[in-house]
C-alpha cells in the first residue's frame, strides 16, 4: 500500500481551494486538476509500505504532539517542469507545470513536519527525501500563461495530521485516510 502523512482540511478551506483551481482551470488551455476531496497538504511520504510499516507510521503519528497552529494561504505559484519556445526568436513560454496553493511560512508547521520525519525515521521507516515546500497541489501538467499571483490570505487551523492511502481505483486516484493522531 502506498502511504503519505498528511494535513487535511475543512470545507470551507477546501471550498476556497476549489476556487482557487476554477480560477486557474478557466485561464488554461489543458491540464489535470485536482479534486476538491484529494486537497491536503503532504508532510512526509512513505511509498510502498507493508502491514508493519503501517503500523508504525500510526504508533509514530499517535504520538507525536503539537499545539495547534494556523497554516494561512497566501499565494498561487508553480513549480516550472519544462520549457519551450514556440517559434525561434519568440520568447520562452511556460509549457508543462505544477501549480499550488502557497501558505505563508510558519515556523510551527515546519516544525511539525521536522519532528514528523525525524520520528519515522528512528521508527525505521523509510522516507522519500526532498526538501520541505508546503504546497496544496491545485493541478498538474498545466498549460497557462498566468503568471503566480498573491490571494485574499485565508488560513486553516491544523489540530491533527492523517496516515493517508494512496490508490487508482478506475483510472482516478483516490486518497483515503486510514488514520488520524
Amino acid at each position: 500500500m502506498r502511504l503519505f502523512v498528511a494535513i487535511n482540511f475543512s470545507a470551507p478551506t477546501v471550498g476556497r481551494l476549489t476556487a482557487l483551481g476554477q480560477e486557474l482551470r478557466a485561464q488554461s488551455s489543458q491540464g489535470r486538476f485536482t479534486e476538491p476531496e484529494n486537497f491536503h497538504l503532504t508532510l512526509a511520504f512513505l511509498g510502498e509500505c507493508s502491514e508493519d510499516q503501517r503500523k508504525k507510521a500510526e504508533e509514530v503519528i499517535g504520538a507525536l504532539r503539537f499545539w495547534p497552529f494556523a497554516v494561512v494561504f497566501v499565494q498561487v505559484a508553480r513549480f516550472e517542469q519544462q520549457r519551450r519556445r514556440s517559434k525561434p526568436g519568440q520568447p520562452e513560454r511556460i509549457y508543462r507545470e505544477t501549480w499550488w496553493a502557497r501558505p505563508a511560512e510558519e515556523p510551527a508547521l515546519l516544525k511539525l513536519q521536522a519532528d514528523l520525519t525525524d520520528t519515522l525515521l528512528t521508527a525505521g521507516l523509510e522516507l522519500e527525501f526532498r526538501p520541505f515546500r508546503p504546497h496544496v497541489t491545485l493541478g498538474r501538467k498545466v498549460v497557462t500563461d498566468l503568471l503566480p499571483w498573491m490571494i485574499e490570505p485565508f488560513e486553516q487551523t491544523v489540530a491533527q495530521i492523517d496516515l493517508m492511502l494512496s490508490e487508482q481505483v478506475e483510472g482516478k486516484v483516490r486518497y483515503t485516510v486510514l488514520y488520524t493522531g
